[in-house]
């Protein structure tokens, strides 16, 4: 199937504005166009979301909120699902985003559960405050997801814009629960600013009630972004160092959900 949404109408997608349940539902094809808020699956979901696919390459030249499945949820719940296309995205909005399965989570918590992403995602932008992340970006509990997708934000400004978020996981947080996940993919924040928020798991924690648990990580950049948040969330993520090489054993770390690869790569989710 392809998918061309390049008007100004917010919430575009295969569905525009889902209350209710979208099933084993997959977009295959070459490139989707996207613009503003819209996501391959669906534009906005206060609903259901489940065993839902993405393989095609995602552009958007003008897009706010971009997801490889979704482009807002709120007190929906996203299960099984997965996005593997690449995504490149341009903005000039603040708070501008683009990530792996759900743009942005709002007012009500939302549960993003055994979801992944393998798409490599860039967002350009000349404004402050945006993300990118593997899986989403604020108000969601996510729950045995991982990303191998290399992520990348790139400021163009001529001054640097403050507070762009890039991580694995989760961009930013403000009252959800990130638990049983690993990212193996890389982190890369291009800006002449120090105020910034790059990390392996989450990039900021906005809130005192966020909470991370038993989640896997590279050494190679920090876990969480200690400039902003108590370095006490730290000690639930863990490195994968601590495996010793053994992908198996990571499988086994992350819970019920997840299982051995069988050609010996990282752990996959167990509907995989």
């Amino acid at each position: 199937m392809n998918l061309k949404v390049d008007t100004e109408v917010e919430y575009q997608g295969l569905f525009g504005y889902n209350k209710g349940t979208i099933k084993n539902v997959g977009v295959e094809g070459d490139t989707i166009t996207l613009a503003k808020t819209a996501g391959v699956i669906a534009g906005y979901s206060e609903g259901i979301i489940e065993n839902c696919y993405n393989t095609a390459d995602i552009i958007s030249e003008n897009g706010k909120f971009i997801g490889g499945i979704v482009g807002i949820v709120t007190a929906s719940k996203i299960s099984n699902c997965y996005n593997m296309g690449n995504m490149t995205c341009e903005t000039n909005e603040k708070f501008g985003s683009a990530c792996g399965i759900a743009a942005l989570g709002k007012t009500s918590v939302s549960d993003i559960v055994c979801c992944f992403n393998t798409g490599n995602i860039k967002l350009i932008t000349t404004e402050e405050n945006c993300r990118v992340a593997g899986i989403t970006n604020e108000c969601c509990n996510v729950d045995s997801c991982y990303n191998k997708g290399n992520l990348q934000l790139t400021d163009t400004s001529d001054t640097g814009k403050d507070w762009h978020c890039v991580a694995g996981i989760d961009a930013q947080e403000n009252n959800g629960t990130i638990k049983n996940c690993y990212n193996v993919g890389t982190i890369t924040l291009s800006t002449i600013t120090n105020n910034r928020r790059d990390a392996s798991i989450l990039g900021h924690a906005f809130g005192v009630n966020v909470v991370v648990d038993n989640c896997f990580a590279e050494d190679n950049l920090n876990c969480v972004c200690k400039q902003i948040i108590s370095p006490t969330l730290e000690e639930n993520i863990h490195s994968l160092i601590s495996i010793d090489g053994n992908k198996g054993l990571l499988a086994e770390k992350l819970g019920s959900y997840f299982k051995k690869s069988g050609n010996d790569d990282w752990p996959i989710l167990f509907w995989q």
